[in-house]
């Protein structure tokens, strides 16, 4: 054994150590909270998976996170559309969330901002335009899914 992560553990741990283990060299620190301009953040930051998949091993593991990232994502779009017309805040607060994590560690920076904004606001019982937020969502997601599909590609 080579390494360890103990539980419970942050995300920028777990980072981390992929990082050490997969990637040639560490990436710089991300700010997920925005663009370098203080403006939206991008759609997608492809330099995250490009990093990740530096080499053979990275490949493989970014050719990974992108199938189950695929898989989880429409279910947790579903289950957001499902709670938001059944008005189920704590259902539409978790799967944000946990939307909003994995996009966010794959560089769908927007999207996961729009998850984190969704999440507060289902938290705080705000119920207008839950719909709306959904929608968009779900639009944002294809582009991701889009831009993501280039990189595994190759493109």
């Amino acid at each position: 054994m080579d390494d360890y992560l103990a539980k419970p553990f942050r995300r920028d741990a777990l980072r981390l150590v992929l990082e050490r283990w997969v990637l040639d060299h560490a990436s710089e620190p991300v700010d997920a909270e925005g663009a370098a301009d203080g403006g939206t953040p991008a759609t997608f930051d492809r330099s995250i998976l490009e990093q990740m998949g530096a080499n053979s091993a990275g490949q493989r593991l970014v050719s990974g996170l992108i199938d189950h990232y695929f898989v989880d994502a429409p279910n947790l779009i579903e289950t957001l559309n499902s709670a938001s017309k059944h008005t189920d805040a704590a259902t539409l607060a978790h799967a944000a969330h946990l939307l909003g994590l994995a996009s966010d560690f794959l560089g769908a920076r927007n999207l996961a901002a729009m998850c984190g904004e969704l999440e507060r606001t289902a938290l705080t019982g705000e119920t207008h335009g839950l719909d709306e937020r959904v929608a968009r969502i779900r639009q944002e997601y294809q582009a991701v899914h889009l831009a993501m599909e280039a990189v595994r590609s190759g493109g």
